[in-house]
């Protein structure tokens, strides 16, 4: 019954060597983390891809534990003599008009500025180029994911008179919080602007501070992938309903700024959903 799930684990490892430019013969030891990899069939598994043991050196549940109050250690300062990085989930990016989608006109390609597995905090920045005489602005459109498509968050960013392909750079930076940095600066003309993102609340702010009306649409990956498969018109009635469901309660946690164990539950039960779906 759940060797479907067995198989998913093998190709989330397989992915995970291929991201790190490793093979399973350079690995010399399997941890095994969690209390779901004291399945037989799970050891069974990885056994088959591995050559190496497949066992539980320590409790896999005390596994998560001791990494947790690692990571506790590390952000409270304590001495620990060791170092926990760490890294970015999916690749950072905005929309560009290097790739036109035909049947609606619009700019659909995905420029990675900060590539998934990066350091945290990471920044990087990359030079891009308008495409009109006296363009009057550029609209920042900020993406995660490893699509090439961008099919959400805006900002607009006013131009000085120029002549077309006037350079202008965009520079995205996550901090240790995970929040997201945006600057974007038009070479040559002293004007610069610079605003942060929270991923978690869908928050947009000024270097100042302020916070500019966006509307009251939730601008989040999560939501904007489940809103994609809710309009798949193969997906059964019964699960498009509860996913549709998950849906607006998890929106609706974010527009209200809610915190705590709320949102992580209205957030799992939304993911499960996702994968339901695909």
């Amino acid at each position: 019954m759940i060797r479907d799930l067995a198989e998913r684990t093998i190709d989330k490892v397989s992915e995970a060597l291929r991201e790190a430019s490793l093979t399973t013969a350079d690995i010399g030891r399997v941890i095994l983390v969690g209390g779901t990899t004291r399945t037989p069939l799970t050891i069974e598994t990885l056994s088959e891809m591995f050559d190496t043991t497949i066992a539980h050196s320590i409790d896999p549940d005390l596994c998560v534990a001791l990494g947790a109050s690692v990571q506790h250690g590390i952000i409270a300062g304590e001495p620990l003599g060791r170092i926990l990085l760490d890294v970015t989930a999916h690749s950072l990016g905005i929309k560009t008009v290097d790739r036109i989608d035909y049947e609606t006109g619009d700019a659909d390609y995905f420029s990675t500025i900060i590539r998934r597995n990066s350091r945290i905090p990471a920044k990087k920045s990359e030079l891009y180029y308008t495409c009109r005489d006296q363009q009057k602005l550029v609209e920042i459109e900020v993406f995660q994911g490893e699509s090439l498509s961008c099919k959400e968050k805006t900002f607009k960013f006013d131009l000085k008179p120029a002549p077309d392909t006037c350079p202008f750079i965009t520079e995205l930076s996550y901090d240790r919080d995970g929040i997201i940095h945006v600057v974007v600066e038009q070479k040559g003309y002293n004007n610069r602007r610079e605003v942060t993102m929270d991923v978690r609340s869908c928050s947009i702010a000024e270097e100042d501070g302020t916070v500019p009306a966006l509307g009251e649409e939730v601008a989040n990956y999560m939501v904007q992938k489940a809103r994609r498969l809710a309009a798949d018109p193969g997906l059964p009635d019964k699960l498009r309903s509860r996913l549709e469901s998950a849906i607006e309660g998890y929106a609706a946690a974010l527009r209200d700024n809610a915190e705590g164990d709320n949102v992580d539950d209205l957030e799992d039960a939304l993911l499960e959903l996702i994968d339901e779906a695909e």
